[in-house]
């Protein structure tokens, strides 16, 4: 197998099956670069500024205070009023945190007690201070069996929901338990689908490999696979925040994530699954050998402004990689 180091192990597939492959620029290394003509080089120079201020003006819009609201809302012609909303959970307000792991995209298994992997009851919206750390970090590891089918290039979900407490998030426990204004959810592939490309490695004193003989095989045909893999850590985020969001004008990424109410006079609390810190280089594939997954969640509070920057960051990547899909 490849050394678990070699970056050719963690090259990311897209969700259409596309692979960015990184080292591509370096195949062609000894070749002799064509010259390219003034036009080219100018559509280029174009191409990269617009790039840049695009990007640049995204970047700001997160940071940009809501815009004031006028006593009785935001009038505009041919359409209703909107009022700033408010959100759902206020201060000191008691919640719980369910979290389930399932192979169904859509979850439908709250009568499946194996399926809930952590139950964190007592929460209180607002409150840094919890926990025994007093800084309201919780943490559990859990170890997850991994089917055959997962073994084989299937997928695992997890469900995440935060319900006002003593509330259940399962809609069979009735209108008394549950409550969809009540209940906020989010859902995440918790596998990860990345390119592996096979290649011949041997000790350089002893001129042997380590390499299985199928391996050995695969590196000799130039074998590149799209396989699942797994990472160890998730963290689980809500933002502890009142900003008065106005319906229709929060900014994205972020109009991602608020979800308003029916009314649109509220809206629930953000929870964010967060997989920013998880490195590439850390995942590892699954298969035969990994009959036993390993899984730490860690649940932490954040506030407005360092959500804003993971956002920012996330929307620079993804122009990032809009940016490489144009050349």
């Amino acid at each position: 197998m490849a050394a678990a180091d070699d970056p050719s192990v963690y090259q990311v597939a897209d969700a259409a099956g596309h692979v960015a492959v990184a080292g591509a620029a370096a195949a062609g290394a000894g070749e002799a670069v064509p010259e390219q003509d003034t036009a080219t080089k100018v559509i280029e120079t174009i191409k990269s500024v617009g790039m840049r201020a695009l990007i640049f003006y995204f970047v700001m819009q997160f940071f940009k205070k809501p815009a004031t609201t006028p006593e009785g809302g935001v009038s505009v012609p041919g359409k209703p009023v909107r009022l700033p909303a408010s959100n759902l959970f206020s201060d000191g307000m008691g919640f719980d945190l369910y979290v389930y792991i399932s192979e169904q995209e859509e979850f439908s298994e709250f009568h499946i007690p194996s399926r809930l992997l952590w139950l964190q009851e007592g929460l209180r919206f607002g409150d840094w201070t919890q926990g025994e750390s007093e800084n309201s970090i919780f943490e559990v590891s859990r170890q997850i069996p991994a089917s055959e089918t997962l073994q084989n290039n299937g997928s695992i979900y997890m469900h995440t929901f935060l319900v006002r407490e003593g509330k259940s998030p399962d809609p069979s426990a009735g209108k008394g338990q549950f409550s969809k204004k009540w209940t906020t959810y989010k859902t995440q592939r918790l596998n990860k689908f990345m390119k592996r490309k096979y290649k011949k490695t041997a000790n350089l004193l002893t001129g042997e490999t380590e390499q299985s003989a199928e391996d050995v095989e695969k590196a000799e045909q130039g074998v590149t696979e799209i396989l699942s893999h797994w990472h160890p850590n998730l963290t689980l985020n809500v933002v502890y925040d009142h900003t008065p969001w106005v319906p229709g004008q929060v900014p994205p990424p972020l109009d991602e994530f608020v979800e308003f109410t029916p009314s649109l006079q509220q809206y629930k609390p953000i929870l964010w699954l967060n997989d920013y810190w998880n490195l590439n280089r850390e995942y590892q594939a699954i298969n035969s050998t990994t009959p036993v997954l390993n899984l730490t969640l860690t649940f932490q509070p954040l506030t407005m402004f360092k959500w804003q920057m993971y956002s920012a960051q996330t929307m620079r990547n993804r122009f990032n990689m809009l940016g490489s899909l144009m050349g």
